[in-house]
């Protein structure tokens, strides 16, 4: 079997992804959000749908005007769990 590829970009193809400076220096707003998320987060056994569900609505509500996509090489379960 080919492996599965999963990638999230910070934004539309139209868009720019912003930066944040934090005390650990200055990242992309996609990366910050997704390390929170599975680094910090309570929940280690997330799955694809609420990763990026999580990661779209963070940005939202910080006014992010960026909206981050998720694009597969196959087809798959997005309820399935995150494996790192």
């Amino acid at each position: 079997f080919p492996p599965d590829v999963v990638l999230i970009s910070g934004c539309r193809d139209e868009q720019y992804s912003q930066e944040v400076t934090t005390s650990n220096g200055s990242n992309g707003l996609l990366t910050t959000s997704l390390y929170n998320n599975l680094c910090f987060s309570s929940n280690n056994n997330i799955s694809w749908i609420q990763l990026f569900s999580n990661i779209k609505n963070l940005l939202k509500n910080i006014g992010a005007d960026q909206v981050p996509q998720l694009s597969c090489s196959s087809m798959i379960n997005l309820n399935d769990r995150i494996f790192l």
